[in-house]
């Protein structure tokens, strides 16, 4: 499998090219991608040795104007004790009670948090901070920044335990309308 990130091939050069994302191992936000496209057989010479498929992420690109989402998602939902299965009905099995809840049980349950931005607009220092001295940069200087923060506290098994980042910035400068330069960042 073959990731293009905006049209340009990824791989982690620590890597080997193998597994099913050929050695991609960077994590981008949801909400960082404009467009995804997958494309499975049928590649032409372009894509070189390419057999299974390609993935081609669009990133955001900023806009003249401010825009951006906020999402947070969990499944603890505390002290309503929804994370506390309990069985209706319990048999023995074995010498054991099975079907009724234990501690363990009530504590081994998969709580995940999750929360994601992103922010698009007019880059601000060159927007504001230029502006206000008196200097103004020909073109449009744009932003997107996306992250997603992944906080699992706790699985069904002892040290399932997790705290996942990824983010994402991309810079555009627009010359003109038919030219533009990108720096892509995401760390990973």
């Amino acid at each position: 499998m073959l990731v293009l990130i905006d049209g340009i091939p990824m791989k982690d050069p620590a890597s080997e090219y193998s597994g099913s994302l050929g050695g991609f191992t960077s994590d981008i936000p949801e909400y960082g991608i404009q467009e995804m496209e997958v494309s499975l057989g049928g590649f032409s010479a372009e894509y070189g040795n390419v057999q299974s498929g390609i993935l081609n992420l669009a990133l955001k690109e900023g806009a003249a104007k401010y825009s951006g989402k906020i999402r947070a998602t969990s499944t603890d939902f505390g002290s309503l004790n929804v994370n506390n299965y309990v069985s209706t009905t319990s048999q023995q099995f074995l010498g054991q009670t099975v079907g009724s809840t234990s501690s363990w049980q009530n504590e081994s349950r998969l709580r995940r948090k999750i929360y994601e931005f992103n922010l698009n607009g007019p880059e601000p220092i060159t927007t504001f901070g230029l502006t206000a001295l008196g200097l103004k940069i020909p073109g449009d200087l744009l932003m997107s920044l996306s992250a997603e923060i992944t906080d699992k506290d706790q699985g069904f098994y002892l040290n399932e335990t997790s705290f996942d980042q990824a983010y994402q910035g991309k810079l555009t400068y627009r010359i003109s309308p038919n030219y533009k330069l990108t720096f892509v960042e995401s760390p990973a």
